[in-house]
C-alpha cells in the first residue's frame, strides 16, 4: 500500500507565488473607462458624428438696437464714447480700414475700392469706420461673430452681406456725424478723437478740423461759432425778469445759438449787435417784450401758443444792490 507524503512548501515560495499574483494583468473591470462604457450608439446611425457646440441666445427686442449706442466706454479710458471716435475701430460688415463708394445699381450696395491705414478715405468715399459705427445693430454684430454675418449673395468670385431688417418703430435711431474731428498734432496715439462742430467740444491741446471729405466723402456745412459777447444794459425796475420773445427765422441758425441781429451778415458785427437785437426797431425779428414779476405770467405758460416760430425767451442776468439781495 502505496502511501503519500506530505511535503511543507517553503516560505520563500509563499512569497514568490503572492508576486507573481500581484503582476498579472488586472481584470477589464480596473482598466480605463472610454465613451463606450457609458454610452450606446443607435442602430440607425451609420455613422459617428463629430460633437457640435450649442449657442442658446435670448431673442430679445434689444437685439435690433443699435451696436454703439454712444453711451458706452467702447476704448475702456474711463471716458463715455458719446460720438463717433475715429481712434476705435468700430467692429461690423465693414472694414475699418478700407474705403467704400456706393453703387445704387441693382439692389444697391457699398463697394471696397481701396485700404487706408488712417481709415481716412478720398472724396467720394465712405470709411468703414464710420459706415460700422453708422449702421451695424447688435444682430448684425452677432451674426457676424457666430458666421461671419448674412450672406445674400456667396459664390467663389462675390460675397454681399446684407444688415438684418430694422423695425420702423422705437428701434430705429438716428446719429449725428459732423464730418469735423478734434485734432491733436502733439498727440502720438491718438490725434483724432471724437467728432466735434467747434473747438469748444475738444479736450484741451485738440482743436475741431473739418475731416468730412475724408470721412463721408462730401464736404461738411458751415461750422457754428462760438458766441463770446458780452455787455451789460440797465433796466429799472425790482424784483423782475426782463422778457423778450424773438422771432428766428428757419434759415438763420445763428439766431438760434446766439440771438444775433440776423441781418448782419459778419460773425463779428452780429455779435457787437446782440444786445440790440432784442430791440422793438429791429423790424422783423422782435415780438414783444416785458417785465416778468413771476412764472405765472400767461406769457410764459408753455400750454399757451407762443407762435409758429423760432422764438425763444431771453432771461438777462443782471446786478442786484446789495441791500436788495435779500428780498422776495
Amino acid at each position: 500500500m502505496n502511501r503519500l507524503k506530505r511535503h511543507r512548501m517553503n516560505p520563500a515560495a509563499y512569497l514568490f507565488l503572492i508576486f507573481l499574483a500581484l503582476c498579472l494583468p488586472l481584470s477589464r473591470q480596473s482598466e480605463a473607462a472610454t465613451m463606450q462604457d457609458y454610452c450606446v450608439v443607435p442602430p440607425f446611425i451609420a455613422q459617428s458624428v463629430p460633437p457640435l457646440v450649442m449657442f442658446e441666445t435670448g431673442r430679445d427686442h434689444k437685439l435690433y438696437y443699435e451696436a454703439y449706442n454712444d453711451a458706452s466706454d467702447l476704448d475702456e479710458d474711463g471716458k463715455l464714447d458719446i460720438a463717433y471716435k475715429h481712434s476705435i475701430d468700430y467692429y461690423g460688415y465693414f472694414d475699418p480700414n478700407k474705403c467704400y463708394t456706393y453703387s445704387s445699381t441693382g439692389s444697391g450696395e457699398f463697394n471696397p475700392v481701396s485700404v487706408t491705414s488712417t481709415k481716412f478715405c478720398n472724396a467720394g468715399q465712405w470709411s468703414g469706420n464710420v459706415l460700422n459705427w453708422l449702421n451695424m445693430s447688435r444682430m448684425d454684430s452677432l451674426k457676424k461673430v457666430l458666421y461671419g454675418g448674412h450672406r445674400i449673395t456667396d459664390s467663389n468670385t462675390k460675397t454681399v452681406l446684407e444688415r438684418d431688417i430694422m423695425p420702423g418703430d422705437a428701434h430705429s435711431w438716428g446719429k449725428e456725424l459732423t464730418g469735423r474731428l478734434c485734432f491733436n498734432g502733439a498727440s502720438a496715439t491718438a490725434p483724432y478723437t471724437y467728432a466735434c462742430k467747434r473747438d469748444s467740444d475738444c479736450e484741451s491741446g485738440y482743436t475741431c478740423v473739418d475731416k468730412s471729405v475724408n470721412l463721408i466723402g462730401i464736404a461738411a456745412a458751415t461750422a457754428p461759432f462760438d458766441c463770446s459777447a458780452t455787455g451789460a444794459v440797465t433796466w429799472s425796475g425790482t424784483n423782475k425778469v426782463r422778457v423778450a420773445r424773438y422771432y428766428h427765422g428757419a434759415a438763420l441758425s445763428n439766431d438760434i445759438q446766439c440771438g444775433t441781429d440776423s441781418v448782419g451778415s459778419d460773425p463779428v458785427v452780429a455779435r457787437a449787435n446782440f444786445l440790440t437785437s432784442f430791440q422793438p426797431e429791429v423790424a422783423g425779428n422782435f415780438i414783444d417784450q416785458f417785465l416778468a414779476t413771476d412764472f405765472n405770467d400767461v406769457r410764459l405758460d408753455p400750454a399757451n401758443d407762443h407762435f409758429n416760430n423760432y422764438n425763444i425767451v431771453a432771461v438777462a442776468e443782471f446786478n442786484v444792490a446789495s441791500g436788495d439781495k435779500n428780498k422776495n
